[in-house]
């Protein structure tokens, strides 16, 4: 292309413009990734310290967190890097808008869910539900439907979702806590969340 242009001058000054676009596009990727990381790092770091454990096969249903380049289905390795001992898979996150109705079919009570991911199965249960909410730069919440009656995530996904908190059935463990000793001996195994 550069070649169909006969003078050197104009030649230099496409070079220079594409160079210059180029440029632009990386820094803005940057710019993107940056801070879809920052806010992966606030919603792990918040999440452990609002939730110190969760049950095995606990579903976690969220609103769509605004991330650009990671969905639920991305963000379900990190949760299980916390959350579950190495090579197993115990909690899934979902986002309501997306799964319910489809990747989870149903919110009716005691609905067994089981879902292939490339090497571990999660199986877990429609009565192990909690319902969460992350809207940077506000904090990471736990939804509680007698206290949030009219929050959106819950209208969403129907009345249902509530079921997660009651108390014969409350996914949030009091026990195991994710701890920092805990946190770093996993990063140690390769990934840095923090």
């Amino acid at each position: 292309m550069i070649a169909l242009i006969r003078t050197p001058r104009a030649q230099m000054i496409l070079v220079a413009l594409l160079v210059g676009f180029a440029g632009s596009r990386h820094f803005q990727l940057e710019e993107v990734y940056r801070s879809d990381w920052l806010t992966q790092q606030e919603l792990f770091t918040q999440m452990s310290e609002r939730i110190p454990g969760l049950a095995k096969g606990t579903i976690l249903l969220s609103n769509d967190i605004p991330v650009t380049y990671y969905s639920d289905n991305s963000l379900t390795g990190p949760l299980n890097w916390i959350y579950s001992p190495p090579g197993e898979m115990n909690v899934m996150l979902y986002f309501a808008s997306i799964r319910v109705g489809k990747t989870l079919p149903s919110l009716d009570p005691g609905q067994p869910h089981q879902l292939y991911y490339i090497g571990p199965t999660f199986h877990g249960n429609t009565d192990n539900i909690l319902v969460v909410n992350f809207e940077p730069p506000g904090c990471f919440r736990v939804i509680d439907p007698e206290v949030e009656v009219d929050n959106r995530l819950l209208a969403a996904c129907g009345a249902r979702c509530g079921l997660g908190f009651r108390s014969e059935c409350d996914p949030v463990r009091e026990t195991e806590p994710v701890t920092s000793s805990v946190l770093s001996r996993r990063a140690g195994a390769g990934l840095v969340l923090f």
